[in-house]
């Protein structure tokens, strides 16, 4: 064995050592209390931006934080999806390409994070860091005092799902935009806004600008084949930012009438 090659193998395990011993105090810090916060859960988790590799997960809170993370793991065995679940959210984010989380400085309830680089037509597990508490699809986090402590979140999380790998030639963008106003007409950021169509196999959603104002491309609809949605004139779409609801029709569009928060 080659000089260069005992280095390498001493660097990896020292790293690997590290890691571990990250994991083990955290987990020790966790059962001491010293990371105990309130419990803020996530409240209507939506799936939306679906394609064969890359989905949007978004969801609010009912106060702000600071702390929102993804953690991923594709369906396998039980026991080792709940191990690698475990060890991805003990671990720093440069250690692990399972865990995604927001970069905010700010205090937020409107939560919407991106992931990419995803498997086509494979269903994800995850979990949801809020306020760094974990909330998972079963509406509690895993039975194991030693990683976790009880939660409960008020709804269930949506079946994650990229679709199946498409052949779709890529085509001109088809615009719709419009602005989300307080009730005094000031433009409302950060605002997460959702579109969707009865004949739409899934939904879209973006947050507004320091504008108020949002964007989206129809030709990101795709029908329930998994197909580009043929859009018509008359083809009626859905747009909404929390219970507030626009109806409008294709050619209604660009821009949509205002949508008023309060």
């Amino acid at each position: 064995m080659t000089k260069t090659r005992r280095i390498h193998r001493v660097h990896i395990r020292t790293f690997s050592a590290i890691a571990i011993g990250v994991v083990i105090i955290t987990a020790i810090l966790n059962l001491a209390g010293v990371f105990k916060t309130d419990q803020i859960p996530p409240e209507n988790v939506q799936i939306s931006n679906q394609t064969d590799d890359s989905l949007t997960v978004s969801w609010t809170t009912s106060q702000g934080v600071k702390n929102s993370c993804i953690i991923l793991s594709a369906k396998t065995q039980p026991l080792i999806r709940k191990l690698h679940l475990c060890l991805a959210r003990w671990l720093p984010d440069v250690l692990t390409n399972s865990k995604t989380c927001l970069k905010n400085s700010k205090l937020l309830n409107q939560h919407h994070l991106s992931l990419s680089k995803l498997k086509p037509e494979t269903e994800y597990s995850y979990q949801i860091i809020s306020n760094h508490q974990l909330y998972d699809q079963q509406l509690f986090t895993l039975q194991t005092d030693i990683y976790t402590q009880p939660t409960q979140s008020k709804e269930p999380l949506p079946t994650m799902k990229t679709l199946p790998e498409s052949n779709r030639q890529s085509s001109s963008p088809i615009p719709l935009y419009g602005s989300v106003l307080d009730t005094s007409g000031n433009p409302i950021s950060n605002q997460i806004v959702y579109l969707s169509s009865l004949k739409a196999g899934g939904k879209l959603s973006a947050l507004t600008d320091s504008t108020g104002a949002y964007y989206f491309d129809l030709t990101k609809l795709y029908d329930k084949n998994f197909n580009q949605l043929q859009l018509q004139s008359l083809t009626l779409i859905e747009i909404q930012a929390n219970d507030q609801i626009l109806k409008i029709t294709t050619n209604q569009a660009n821009p949509t009438p205002n949508l008023y928060l309060k």
